[in-house]
């Protein structure tokens, strides 16, 4: 069942389409982009037919096509296919080749650790230097914000740069850097989270938009309870993982539990990654970006309650942080890693 390049086009086309298509529909999709005639685009059709990825129907003198495969269905047969052809359907033997042929090494292991390392030095040394130059210079917030947020993408860019010869996270280095500033320069630090707020205000509309625009609900029905039992038993490790970062603060066990608490809700981090499996092409694309948005349906209200009625019992009206140790920092970067 392999198909061409451009037959894996027009399929792509029938299933976003989601409807009997005919010659002329698949035309005004790709034909003027493809340069493809109309002898071309009905060859193709009629290839698709023959491998049972199409069926046809004749509707007075029109014929029209519909998928007789869904997009995962054809996705999982041809990792099958692969599997078996080379690997004799073993997914352990796949990985075992890629280990051999050097796909997966100590090498490569050992990046992930030096990659978190060297994005928090590097941040903290970007973080450190805007302290030392806004100190120095007399700038306006909004032009301190464009100097932060043009470092920001510097780091992420360089992230893509050093790929394949050194590891390097941008978005840990990012982080490390606000948290550098904010050591260094607090009060700079609150000006800048004001700007930043307004920004995040349009950025997030847009950002959630777009997430849902691309959202198939018919695979979070077949996700099921697991689904939401997979993300409450992950609620449960962050949780776990919040109380090992406050251990040797000076906050009490209510002011623990209640961070906790806070730690849950799960939004922005789901939408920004969720659909990067889907745009790689991979089967699992669909029910990961599903499950990234149930999870956000779930925890965000959950958070959201949780907080409102928890807060008058568990702080008090002040609270004290111990000097030179910000607790929420570690927290911050446990769950990056």
């Amino acid at each position: 069942m392999k198909l061409s390049a451009a037959e894996y086009e027009i399929m792509e086309c029938v299933w976003a389409l989601g409807r009997p298509v005919s010659g002329m529909d698949i035309m005004r999709a790709l034909g003027q982009e493809k340069g493809w005639k109309q002898p071309t685009v009905l060859t193709f059709l009629s290839r698709l037919v023959e491998k049972g990825l199409l069926e046809t129907e004749k509707r007075g003198k029109l014929r029209s096509y519909t998928a007789a495969m869904t997009r995962e269905a054809y996705k999982n047969s041809e990792t099958r296919d692969f599997l078996a052809q080379l690997y004799g359907g073993s997914i352990q033997n796949m990985v075992a080749c890629m280990a051999d042929g050097g796909g997966i090494s100590a090498g490569t292991l050992a990046r992930i650790p030096f990659s978190i390392v060297l994005g928090i030095l590097a941040g903290a040394a970007c973080g450190s230097l805007l302290a030392a130059v806004f100190r120095r210079l007399r700038l306006r917030d909004s032009a301190k914000v464009l100097i932060l947020l043009s470092i920001s993408f510097l780091l992420v860019t360089l992230e893509d740069s050093l790929s394949g010869r050194m590891g390097f996270s941008g978005l840990i280095a990012v982080v490390a850097a606000g948290v550098a500033l904010q050591r260094k320069r607090g009060e700079v630090a609150a000006r800048l989270s004001a700007k930043y707020a307004k920004l995040w205000v349009a950025a997030e509309l847009l950002l959630f938009v777009l997430v849902g625009a691309t959202v198939d609900l018919r695979y979070a029905a077949g996700a099921g309870t697991k689904a939401v039992l997979l993300i409450f038993l992950v609620l449960l490790f962050r949780m776990l993982g919040v109380w090992v970062c406050l251990l040797r603060t000076r906050l009490s066990l209510r002011e623990c539990a209640f961070c906790m608490l806070a730690y849950c809700p799960k939004a922005t981090v789901q939408a920004a990654i969720g659909s990067i499996p889907l745009g790689m092409g991979l089967a699992c694309g669909d029910i990961v970006l599903t499950v990234a948005v149930l999870s956000i349906l779930i925890t965000a209200p959950l958070g959201a309650f949780a907080i409102d009625c928890t807060y008058q019992r568990l702080l008090k009206k002040k609270l004290t942080l111990p000097d030179g140790a910000f607790p929420s920092e570690r927290a911050v970067l446990f769950v990056l890693f």
